[in-house]
């Protein structure tokens, strides 16, 4: 308890069972609760409402499944975990993680979700160096990858970054142009604003949550294209248009994206 008291609980009926086949351990409880520990370490649970769980036989991945419900994969790495990551600066930094985004965890910790519709969304605690001296910023960090190939990252300080189908394919091809497991979006997700290529928006929703934004018409998403041109959209939805060495232009704008399915390159199933 929270109070520090402690109390016994009831026990729960339970019966034991060895299968002589499989050699697997099994235990029912009378609260419809079934447990199977297999030979090679891995365990099964299934609860009275239909909610499954399966553990690696170390304990360091555990899989959460329903019918009704997201299922969410969790990964621990203890290794990861004494080391306490620190993501350096420099745009080499950007790339840590690609293959891996354990590569990138603080605490060693990634949750991954994998949504009915075939979008995954995955989760990390993050730790950067900052310019300064014993200058650092810790941040959760969540990347959502939809089926048709658009990647968002979202960052609890409010910061997204919004790299759509089409773009994705158009950085791999003036890129990398790898023909699978394409990496230069990755890049761009981790890159600084001011770095961030043609085709990446970038926004920022703490600016969002403020109530005078309506009034002082701020910048909330916007981009900026391979010749230096910005282009923004302000809280009240209108647009600006900076061309470089010339006069900045504004106008109201009533969508401003469009969204497309293209064929991007395919990963390799692990």
């Amino acid at each position: 308890m929270k109070d520090g008291s402690e109390f016994e609980l009831e026990a729960i009926p339970s019966a034991k069972k060895t299968d002589p086949e499989t050699g697997c351990k099994i235990l029912i409880r009378e609260d419809k609760v079934m447990v199977i520990n297999y030979p090679d370490g891995h365990t099964y649970t299934e609860h009275k409402d239909g909610t499954k769980f399966y553990t690696s036989p170390d304990g360091n991945h555990i899989w959460v499944e329903h019918e009704d419900f997201a299922t969410v994969k969790v990964s621990y790495d203890p290794v990861k975990a004494r080391m306490g990551t620190i993501i350096g600066l420099g745009s080499s930094s950007a790339y840590q993680g690609f293959d891996n985004i354990m590569e990138r965890s603080h605490d060693g910790r990634v949750t991954e979700t994998f949504l009915p519709d075939g979008s995954k969304v995955v989760g990390y605690l993050e730790k950067r160096e900052l310019e300064g001296y014993e200058n650092y910023e810790t941040s959760h960090i969540h990347l959502l990858y939809q089926p048709e190939g658009s990647v968002l990252k979202f960052k609890d300080d409010g910061e997204v970054v919004i790299i759509s189908a089409n773009d994705r394919f158009e950085l791999n091809k003036n890129g990398e142009n790898r023909s699978e497991n394409d990496i230069d979006y990755f890049l761009q997700l981790f890159a600084g604003p001011d770095d961030r290529k043609n085709g990446v928006y970038s926004a920022d929703l703490k600016k969002s949550s403020n109530l005078l934004i309506l009034i002082n018409k701020i910048e909330l998403i916007w981009t900026k294209d391979d010749e230096g041109n910005y282009f923004s959209v302000s809280s009240t939805g209108e647009t600006k248009v900076d061309i470089k060495d010339k006069a900045i232009s504004t106008y109201r704008v009533k969508s401003l994206f469009h969204s497309t399915s293209i064929k991007t390159p395919k990963k390799n199933k692990k």
